[in-house]
């Protein structure tokens, strides 16, 4: 069982870890379901995950529709801000079966895209918690 790590480093495997979490080895069903490929995946004493998707091109909203999903984009800094969230861009993947029962959303920072994914009664809980994992 990997250690947890007491801050944001990186190990000789190229993970970036955050404070908090350990590597995350299971099978990741939004992943199988959306048919996506990651780098490594994390997963903190909340259960929420952190999915390094690197810096891939895929089209997810096409990947939306094709599960009759859909996605919410905050695209400027204005909307991320009044949200409490942070990034270039966060997408919002809203698929019907996760509908209020699992937050699933993309954070576009400049290193990569990040597939966070966590409980729907965490969500509003822990974005400043989330914030700090990722602004130092």
């Amino acid at each position: 069982m990997p250690k947890t790590a007491t801050g944001t480093m990186k190990n000789n495997t190229g993970i970036k870890l955050l404070s908090g979490t350990s590597i995350y080895y299971g099978t990741i069903a939004i992943i199988e379901k959306l048919g996506i490929k990651y780098q490594y995946a994390l997963v903190d004493e909340k259960g929420i995950r952190y999915i390094y998707l690197g810096t891939p091109s895929y089209d997810f909203a096409s990947i939306a529709r094709a599960l009759k999903g859909s996605l919410y984009t905050l695209a400027t800094e204005q909307d991320i801000l009044q949200n409490k969230l942070f990034g270039n861009k966060v997408v919002f993947i809203n698929l019907p079966e996760y509908k209020d029962q699992q937050v699933v959303m993309l954070l576009y920072l400049n290193d990569g895209i990040r597939l966070v994914q966590m409980e729907y009664g965490l969500y509003h809980k822990s974005k400043t918690y989330l914030k700090s994992l990722f602004i130092d």
